[in-house]
């Protein structure tokens, strides 16, 4: 039980953590996009 816990909250950090990650290239792009403009 507690095993199956853990590997859930390991799965749902892993898609949490890959997320953030995604969020932030998009906003390092974004940045450098609209870096002369700004």
């Amino acid at each position: 039980m507690a095993v199956a816990f853990t590997a859930e909250q390991v799965r749902f950090f892993g898609t949490f953590f890959s997320t953030i990650v995604f969020l932030i290239t998009l906003l390092i792009r974004i940045k450098r996009f609209l870096g002369p403009i700004i």
